[in-house]
């Protein structure tokens, strides 16, 4: 077997133009970059066999902008698989706008002269571009190397669903969520708070590559937490794996970082019952810096980092076989009922009474319009999905499954509930595996969305994310998602097996 050859590249695909921050109800104008969003490629070839990711700092990904990726990768870099490349997003909500989700900005609400935006197909474009121009460089540059792998430990996602004492009747918010007795980022300091809904999961999963000299060149980080510390912020920002990077690139040059959130749907970087504690404690590490939770968490990340480092080095592999494939699997649909329907219908026709704002300044006009407009649209999809889910009973859904000797990376595009992952974990028969939320996926339609994908005690519990406004797949076809990729990943080992003998 021929030594593997590692090629890695990022792009900066901030930009000082105000652009549309994607990530919430309504839309934000960037005011300028706090800290560079980036997109970073890893290209891993053994013997013509490819291993291909892209990390990127968006929110995530809808068709529309995954066949645009693709469309480029197939122009600029032809001797990579388009499907094959797994691109995944770190979910920060200060990003230029990708993703035609909730609202489409400039087409689904009326533009602002007095608060004008970068055209949000520029900014589609771009990023395309930065992504296979990237790869393109991480192809072109691979040179004979090695990696190591390993695990440990960093405590960044804490449960963000709160579950109550009192029973509480379900309310729906049209165009929002329906509320229950289980609500994200609910109160905790009150005598109805009884628990969390899910725990923590602290494990952190790595893989380094290192040059012919032994040099680190780069690094996979994977851990299950969203980019959400600066989540409601109007300037460009890459969150705490800005933090991440800059300690990185401190302590070891500038290495490449690609950045994986693995599954979290129910999880948060926010710790919600001990507000008080946390405060004095970032007071007394940071005093009034207003990134500190930003820099506490990239130091646990970072510590982590460093301690498997420290012993995974000791066993480098400068051979390894690859395999990666791509399937779509068919998930069950979470049916639309008729109340359902009927309330989604009226509230669609209610909204539609509602006229956009003119008065008021401009900030005030677009933040109302495009938070109306994701209402309606939310609304819409629910009658359009009621109207077809006769025809269409099931949710086709990409996964990619890649091997890099006994290492598996399986992806997902939904915002995956932590069980999944520890599902899929437990059977793998892989020595290793790492789970990715939140990748590219195309579909029928280019506005289409996967969501969360809830636990079955979530959806008893509803709020936000486990409900009809959030997910387009239930808990049945959550079994079929873990069933589907560890049937995948043993097959796999086997071929893998069979290689070796």
């Amino acid at each position: 077997m021929a030594k593997i050859r590692i090629g890695w590249a990022s792009r900066d695909v901030s930009t000082t133009a105000p652009t549309c921050i994607s990530g919430q109800f309504s839309v934000r104008i960037s005011r300028g970059i706090m800290d560079p969003v980036t997109v970073t490629a890893l290209v891993i070839d053994s013997d013509g066999e490819l291993l291909t990711m892209v990390s990127c700092d968006v929110t995530e990904f809808d068709p529309g902008i995954t066949r645009r990726i693709r469309r480029k990768i197939g122009e600029k870099c032809p001797w990579i698989a388009p499907q094959k490349v797994l691109i995944n997003a770190t979910h920060t909500h200060t990003t230029i706008d990708i993703f035609s989700g909730m609202y489409r900005a400039g087409k689904d609400f009326p533009p602002e002269k007095e608060l004008p935006f970068e055209d949000p197909e520029n900014c589609r474009e771009f990023f395309a571009d930065a992504i296979a121009d990237a790869l393109n460089e991480a192809w072109q540059t691979r040179d004979i190397g090695s990696y190591a792998f390993g695990y440990g430990f960093a405590a960044t996602g804490f449960s963000r669903r709160v579950c109550y004492l009192r029973e509480v009747e379900k309310k729906t918010i049209p165009g929002m969520y329906v509320d229950g007795q289980t609500r994200m980022y609910g109160k905790t300091n009150t005598p109805d708070f009884s628990h969390y809904e899910a725990g923590v999961d602290p494990l952190l999963n790595t893989l380094y590559t290192f040059d012919l000299r032994g040099n680190l060149t780069g690094a996979i980080v994977n851990t299950p937490c969203p980019s959400q510390l600066s989540e409601c912020e109007w300037h460009l920002s890459a969150d705490f794996w800005n933090e991440f990077r800059a300690l990185a690139h401190q302590e070891y040059g500038e290495i490449h970082i690609l950045a994986q959130c693995a599954p979290a749907g129910d999880l948060s970087p926010r710790l919600l019952h001990y507000q008080q504690a946390q405060k004095r404690r970032l007071a007394l590490q940071y005093g009034d810096d207003p990134l500190a939770a930003r820099k506490d968490l990239a130091q646990r990340l970072f510590a982590g980092f460093q301690e498997i480092l420290a012993w995974a080095k000791k066993d480098l592999r400068d051979e390894a076989p690859i395999l990666n494939r791509v399937e779509t699997l068919q998930l069950t649909a979470r049916q639309v009922s008729d109340e359902e329907y009927r309330e989604d219908r009226d509230a669609l026709a209610e909204f539609a009474k509602i006229p956009f704002k003119t008065d008021g300044t401009a900030l005030e006009r677009i933040v109302f319009n495009s938070e109306l407009a994701a209402k309606r649209n939310r609304c819409q999809a629910i009658v359009r999905v009621y109207e077809e889910q006769k025809e269409h009973p099931t949710v086709p859904v990409e996964i990619h499954v890649q091997a890099l000797g006994e290492i598996a990376f399986v992806s997902s595009p939904f915002e995956l509930y932590m069980d999944y992952m520890h599902r899929i974990q437990a059977q793998s028969p892989f020595v290793q595996t790492f789970n990715i939320q939140l990748t590219e996926f195309d579909a029928l339609r280019e506005d289409d969305f996967r969501g969360y994908l809830p636990t079955k005690r979530a959806e008893a519990g509803a709020g936000y994310s486990a409900n009809r406004y959030c997910c387009r797949v239930f808990s049945d076809g959550g079994k079929q998602l873990v069933e589907g990729t560890l049937r995948a990943l043993n097959e796999m080992y086997d071929k893998l097996k069979e290689k070796s003998n």
